[in-house]
């Protein structure tokens, strides 16, 4: 049996921290699907949706084309510095309005079913002087919505700065406020990398989800919540406050496969043991 002591921060058996580095040499994102990216490199431009259109050196992944392509909704949001320029309310969602891209629909959602779930990334630049916020926002419907709306299950909102209570994270589900995650993350301006993980095996309505969010590495909120009234689609969007939020490096991409990861640590383990045997 492997033995991993992790109050100390101490790996027992040799085999295991062997097999433990060897995986993180490998990288835990080996089996990983980019779905779509944007590195926002383009021209500046006060018009995000009237850009040069986006092409292979900016926007990839296996999804990436005409229907799935960022536009903004709200407000008009732009590029700027080979940057997302988001303000004045509103975001971007993937695809036009009422037609928007269903991450659940084709070899998509098969890949996504899959994997067990789904990863969004993203480089966050603010200014650290504002209680505003960015925000990713699941569930949506098809239609534009504001992050307290009754049909968008999950809302997170990461704040530039605390409020006055010291609060930064804020999470919405269907209306309903959540309160905050009571875990600050460093709001310091600059760059700093946001990581969303939604975990689920359907795609159908009443279908818990678990999703771990991190920002520069710190675990901020862990929530679990219901698809609701999706009939089976999935619809995302980035929204954000009045004040001026960057974006980079934007990633959505299928969540590790746990099997793998999992069945080669052990396997790994037990070869290591026996040929030490």
């Amino acid at each position: 049996m492997m033995k991993v002591n992790f109050g100390r921060g101490k790996v027992q058996d040799r085999g295991t921290l062997i097999a433990l580095g060897l995986l993180a040499t490998l990288g835990i994102a080996e089996g990983t699907i980019v779905l779509y990216s944007d590195n926002f490199n383009g021209p500046d431009s006060g018009s995000f949706d009237a850009a040069s259109p986006p092409d292979g050196l900016r926007v990839g992944g296996a999804v990436a084309g005409a229907a799935s392509y960022l536009q903004s909704f709200g407000q008009q949001q732009g590029i700027l510095g080979a940057q997302l320029d988001m303000t004045d309310g509103g975001g971007l969602r993937f695809g036009p309005e009422t037609s928007r891209f269903d991450w659940a629909a084709g070899s998509t959602g098969g890949d996504i079913l899959g994997a067990g779930g789904i990863k969004v990334t993203f480089d966050w630049i603010h200014s650290g002087t504002s209680t505003e916020w960015i925000a990713w926002k699941v569930g949506t419907p098809n239609g534009d919505s504001g992050v307290n709306a009754g049909e968008v299950d999950h809302a997170l909102l990461i704040r530039q700065s605390a409020t006055g209570g010291g609060e930064t994270n804020e999470r919405w589900d269907n209306g309903a406020n959540q309160g905050y995650s009571g875990v600050a993350h460093d709001s310091a301006a600059g760059t700093h990398a946001v990581e969303l993980v939604y975990t689920f095996g359907s795609f159908a309505d009443g279908t818990d989800v678990n999703l771990v969010a991190t920002v520069d590495g710190v675990r901020i909120v862990e929530d679990t919540f219901t698809w609701d009234n999706n009939g089976g689609s999935l619809f995302m969007e980035l929204a954000t406050g009045t004040t001026e939020n960057f974006v980079d490096n934007l990633v959505v991409s299928t969540v590790p496969e746990p099997s793998v990861s999992l069945l080669g640590l052990a396997g790994l383990g037990w070869l290591l043991r026996r040929r030490r045997g």
